[in-house]
């Protein structure tokens, strides 16, 4: 975008009114850290898993992974591949960008119950 602007394409106003244009849509800001894609993506994955009635065993059958890799992706600490993300969006029949997006609020309170279950 920069060389379009250098190269004659548009003035440094306009790149400052679309650099601030995306900073402020709820949908172009990214997280501040990748900790947060992390978060985002487990939450929806947690989310996604539950409304889809799969256990963690079938999700990771489905994808070729392992269980312990599912939980890890679930509470924030993996960093699953691109192919892994692929998979997810196609297991779910969502984007990849639905999966890294902050979840919605209502179901930001998705928690484990004492038997195991997700509830909110």
């Amino acid at each position: 975008m920069t060389a379009c602007i250098e190269e004659g394409g548009g003035s440094k106003e306009e790149l400052q009114a679309l650099q601030e244009a995306v900073r402020a849509s709820p949908w172009m800001a990214p997280p501040e850290t990748l900790e947060d894609y992390r978060t985002y993506l487990g939450r929806n994955v947690i989310r996604l898993r539950f409304e889809a009635s799969y256990t963690k065993t079938h999700l990771a059958d489905l994808l070729h992974v392992s269980r312990p890799f599912i939980d890890r992706i679930e509470n924030g600490s993996a960093n699953p591949r691109l192919s892994c993300l692929h998979g997810l969006s196609l297991a779910f029949d969502t984007t990849i960008d639905e999966l890294l997006a902050p979840p919605p609020k209502k179901h930001e309170s998705y928690r484990r119950s004492p038997l195991g279950l997700y509830v909110e």
